[in-house]
């Protein structure tokens, strides 16, 4: 929609918004438009006359259990496409595994190319094993919540497949295994511990990180230890721990490249 603000503008002339102005207002076109919230704010907004001339209808994200049911809708069309067959547990594995590692993307499209990810995988697989044995026979590819957690593993880095194999037993014992690298820094495990767990359990809240902690201690005590510890208990690897050095940002509103500058942020030279 916001394509039509300026198309054929040239010194003056109406664009194709204001010639179609009249015939929106009369009802002699009907139009349904679609764009980001982002795009509607940049160009629908500055134009009021156009804005007016359509209803806005915002469309919300949908929920896990919704992008289950519309994944089931659209199951036996990739089940055609690839020649294959996916098991229902896949389908609440893509949307769960979506939700929980993939950010940036929204829901339902997120899930989605997770299940056509897992499809091409589980048809390479079965491919790659005929040919192993050498076999002649067609059979089916089976997609499985494994075909889904490789492609999770392939978009984010994150090795899922590990983490849902061991997963039950890294919770349960999540503490005693920080104990095992950390000794002592029985409060700040327990309370990292346990925001895990509440993460796992489903009672966190959408759109909030797991937790924010801040380690305030004296060189040495193991505040750096105790993190890569959680790295690799969470995400198998140290690696994973992204580390920033503060001695860049200790000047007077130097944090601001950082986290971005506060509202109503005033600078001098």
């Amino acid at each position: 929609m916001h394509m039509l603000i300026g198309a054929g503008d040239k010194w003056g002339s109406n664009d194709a918004a204001n010639i179609l102005k009249p015939a929106l207002a009369r009802g002699r076109i009907r139009c349904v438009g679609a764009t980001t919230f982002d795009d509607y704010r940049k160009y629908i907004e500055k134009d009021a006359a156009l804005e007016r001339r359509f209803q806005k209808v915002h469309v919300e994200e949908p929920s896990t259990q919704a992008t289950i049911a519309i994944l089931r809708g659209i199951k036996q069309q990739y089940e055609l496409h690839h020649s294959l067959e996916i098991q229902d547990a896949a389908i609440v594995a893509a949307a769960e595994l979506a939700g929980r590692y993939i950010t940036g993307r929204q829901f339902p499209d997120k899930a989605i190319d997770l299940i056509d990810a897992a499809c091409a995988t589980a048809k390479k697989m079965m491919q790659i094993d005929s040919q192993e044995k050498e076999e002649d026979t067609v059979k089916k590819a089976i997609v499985a919540p494994n075909h889904v957690a490789q492609a999770v593993s392939r978009c984010t880095g994150i090795p899922v497949s590990t983490l849902d194999q061991e997963e039950k037993d890294r919770l349960i014992h999540l503490a005693d295994r920080l104990h095992e690298r950390v000794v002592g820094q029985d409060e700040a495990v327990n309370l990292v511990a346990e925001a895990v767990l509440r993460s796992r359990a489903g009672l966190d809240q959408p759109g909030q990180p797991i937790g924010s902690f801040l380690f305030l201690g004296l060189t040495g005590v193991g505040k750096t230890e105790l993190a890569k510890a959680l790295a690799e208990q969470l995400f198998d690897s140290e690696k994973m721990l992204v580390r920033i050095d503060m001695s860049e940002y200790v000047g007077f509103g130097a944090v601001a490249r950082l986290i971005g500058a506060a509202p109503r942020w005033w600078t001098t030279d």
